[in-house]
């Protein structure tokens, strides 16, 4: 059975050191717990939570709030030290059972310092598991890593050392993980601790001290000397072995984190050398009572019956000693009949795939609960404190504290409780009278090891007048002290002496500021001023009255003016005092109260139409207040009608007699254009066929009634004409004079009768008689309404009527 994985060794003192060059810290850190720490419950479900931290800005208050992942329930904040000092603080927390968020804040009065989380830490179950081959575990035998995120251990394989193990760093369970000190794989561990997870509700850290091909004597052997295998002989290195490793964990781990049980899985060794029951039943007595007697406790064991190989099958010696062990030894319990599971085995004696699965969920039987009722967990005990105080040369010194700790070396190199360090990180291992280690990790040192010089500013001079005081104000407003005592940023004092201040870091350095001498005036100073009021103390916004005092000196008012009167015209009590020409001020004047009663909402002006318009029309504008309106017109109205060009506002007035008044409107009325003239340029009265024409003596836009835009009209039609213009405003003019055109109709056609042939002899005549009309024009000249010709022609008439039309 060969281990044959390669090991990274590091050293807990390289990966510490290796912090020492970041310059970057945190303004609150955490030191412990670490990550994926898990803390034994007791049977009441509750684990005391150690915190240690460091903070690099003065903290008044350090908080811790648990918040839950998986089971438990989240805390509310809870204070863990109030008032720490010289840079760390420590505080603890009773908690129910859970994998939780971890998170301390620091503060100073109300102000949020800095805070730091760590992503999981549990309270829970812890088991240390020992025996033989089928303990320890194989890699690629399939056993499966813990599914549940709440099952961890320290993954590191122990095989130089029977002295030492490393700092803890927690991490998942994993198929491949080791599980310190000397756990190869998951094993079936993986498998139990899901499920115990998933019963229990809480997280679950298995440590592993298995070592294979172990017979029972071998353990008892190691505890004082060298123990020799039973299959070839050969001693088991390093000396001490297998036992070492309880003792280690019994050293390192378990005051840390506390534990459960220890799960002991051995006995096909014994199958083999033949051992009785009773020699069985001596060397596992032996060790229990060792383990008991080293870590100081009455520890809970649970003994699997354990003996069976394909050769030898089950040895009943064995098994009957492991039953007898538990019947007779006090806080002790029967595990799991693993010589029943996965027969036969495929290489004569160790669980495979399936096989490990069936070994965990028998475990999980056996941790029954009963098992949880009876058994005895032990708890955590509290780690070492520290203190930082100033040191020499711009230094700090960290004092390890609160116990007998003989041996403490640190990752700097030096040793001793007490050691000097400038700005870094710092950790130390420890290891108190009992031979318990302790890690101390992640100590942050800043930069501002040593305050500034702090500087004192006056408020009001050097000088202190009588009866009065004057105000020193620090630069710095946390950590300072004045050589009175006091620790405010800000002081005052009425009496004469020499003032300084010093301010402290966060780990007890100092530095004082210069001194400041106050001095007092022998005058005293003026007498108290009165005020004369000019005006009445009520009155409306917008005006003032007039304050006076009757000092003589520099007068300064509760206002900020200054003068021996000044004009109010805001509600307030206003005083008056009188400054001499030290700067010594008098007592304040009684004070007079000023009423400034305000205006009321100003009103609005709606109106009807556009507020520019011509002089036949007008406008309504309309107030926004109902009653109580006065316009500038003295109109009372809340509406008026307006037809006249001019500005126009309302005022309003309220119960205070205060009057508020509107934005003007603007209204602008524009002339109408001169009435037009209309000018005949023809006769008024002609015949059909004729026509005349009118003028307008304007030159603006025309509109005459017959739609006409042009300035002359052609009238050919009987009718009344007028028209009106329209200028550049759009207004238009009244309506012009009239002129009526009468157009008289032609007479109709005339017809021409014959009295007689048309064709006749030379020597006779013939008359034409035309159609009676008023007047006739025939076309030989004649006039009358028959003529009588005896001449060959052609003979046309033309007639007139009443108006003399033809």
């Amino acid at each position: 059975m060969k281990f044959t994985r390669y090991l990274f060794a590091v050293t807990w003192v390289a990966v510490l050191s290796s912090l020492l060059g970041n310059a970057t810290y945190g303004q609150v850190t955490i030191t412990s717990p670490t990550s994926r720490t898990v803390l034994q419950r007791d049977k009441n479900n509750s684990a005391t939570l150690y915190i240690r931290g460091t903070y690099a800005r003065p903290v008044d208050r350090v908080e811790v709030q648990l918040r839950a992942i998986n089971g438990g329930g989240t805390s509310g904040w809870i204070t863990i030290q109030n008032n720490p000092q010289g840079g760390s603080y420590a505080g603890q927390v009773d908690w129910m059972g859970g994998w939780y968020e971890l998170e301390v804040r620091g503060w100073w009065g109300d102000q949020l310092v800095g805070s730091s989380t760590l992503d999981r830490v549990g309270i829970g179950e812890v088991f240390l598991i020992a025996g033989q081959s089928n303990a320890q575990g194989y890699l690629g035998y399939g056993g499966p890593g813990a599914g549940d995120d709440r099952v961890n251990c320290i993954s590191y394989y122990n095989q130089i050392s029977n002295s030492d193990l490393p700092k803890p760093d927690f991490v998942h369970l994993n198929s491949d993980s080791y599980i310190s000190p000397r756990g190869n794989s998951a094993w079936s561990w993986g498998r139990l601790g899901d499920l115990l997870a998933s019963r229990l509700g809480v997280p679950i850290l298995f440590y592993n001290a298995g070592w294979y091909g172990t017979a029972v004597k071998n353990w008892q052997e190691s505890i004082n000397g060298t123990a020799y295998s039973v299959y070839n002989g050969d001693s088991f290195v390093p000396s001490g072995m297998p036992y070492s490793n309880l003792r280690l964990l019994f050293q390192y781990y378990l005051p840390v984190t506390g534990l459960r049980a220890v799960l002991w899985q051995q006995g096909e060794a014994d199958n083999f050398t033949n051992t009785t029951t009773a020699a069985y039943k001596s060397a596992l007595k032996a060790v229990i009572d060792q383990s008991r007697s080293e870590s100081g406790k009455n520890l809970s064991w649970v003994i699997a019956r354990t003996s069976y190989d394909n050769q030898r099958g089950v040895r009943a010696e064995v098994v009957k000693a492991q039953n007898e062990i538990v019947a007779a030894t006090g806080n002790t319990f029967l595990g799991p009949d693993t010589d029943k599971i996965q027969i036969p085995r495929l290489d004569g004696a160790h669980f495979q795939n399936e096989g490990l699965t069936q070994l965990g969920e028998g475990w999980n039987s056996s941790l029954n609960d009963d098992f949880f009722a009876r058994s005895e967990p032990f708890k955590a005990i509290p780690p070492p404190q520290f203190r930082i105080a100033c040191g020499t040369n711009n230094n700090v010194s960290i004092t390890i504290e609160g116990g007998n700790y003989p041996t403490i070396n640190w990752s700097n190199g030096q040793s001793g409780a007490t050691v000097s360090v400038g700005s870094g990180r710092y950790s130390a291992k420890i290891r108190d009278a009992a031979g318990r280690v302790f890690f101390l990790s992640d100590i942050a040192i800043s930069d501002q090891i040593r305050p500034a010089v702090p500087s004192i500013q006056l408020e009001n001079g050097d000088k202190v007048c009588q009866g009065s005081s004057v105000a020193l104000v620090a630069s710095t407003g946390t950590h300072i002290r004045w050589n009175t005592g006091q620790t405010q940023q800000r002081i005052t004092t009425s009496t004469a002496g020499t003032f300084t201040l010093t301010s402290t870091s966060v780990y007890g350095c100092e530095a004082t500021s210069a001194p400041v001498t106050i001095s007092v005036f022998t005058t005293p100073p003026p007498p108290k001023p009165s005020i004369t009021i000019i005006g009445s103390t009520t009155f409306c916004a917008g005006a003032a009255v007039t304050l006076k005092s009757d000092a003589t000196l520099r007068s300064i008012w509760s206002s900020g003016q200054e003068g021996t009167s000044i004009d109010v015209g805001l509600t307030g009590n206003y005083r008056v005092v009188s400054i001499d020409a030290n700067g010594c001020r008098s007592p304040e004047s009684d004070p007079v109260t000023i009423n400034v009663n305000p205006l009321p909402s100003r009103p609005s002006i709606s109106t009807s139409g556009n507020t520019t318009f011509c002089a036949d029309q007008n406008i309504i504008l309309t107030s926004s207040y109902g009653e109580g309106n006065r316009w500038n017109n003295d109109k009372a109205d809340r509406s008026i009608s307006v037809n006249t060009s001019g500005e126009y506002s309302v005022s309003v007035t309220d119960a205070n007699g205060c009057v508020a008044t509107s934005d003007a409107v603007r209204v602008q009325v524009n002339p109408l254009p001169t009435v037009p003239t209309v000018t005949a340029l023809r006769p008024t009265t002609f015949c059909e066929r004729d026509y005349t024409v009118l003028q307008s003596s304007s030159s603006n836009t025309y509109r005459w009634n017959t739609g006409s835009n042009q300035r002359e009209l052609e009238i050919r039609s009987s009718g009344t004409y007028s028209l009106t213009v329209q200028d550049a405003n759009g207004c238009q003019s009244a309506v012009s004079n009239s002129i009526p055109v009468v157009v008289n109709p032609l007479p109709a056609r005339p017809s021409i009768e014959t009295l007689g042939a048309t064709t006749f002899c030379a020597d006779k005549t013939l008359t034409l008689r035309a159609t009676e009309a008023v007047g006739y024009i025939w076309n030989n000249g004649a006039v009358s309404r028959e003529i009588t010709t005896n001449q060959t022609d052609s003979y046309r008439v033309r007639v007139k009527n009443e108006a003399g039309c033809v």
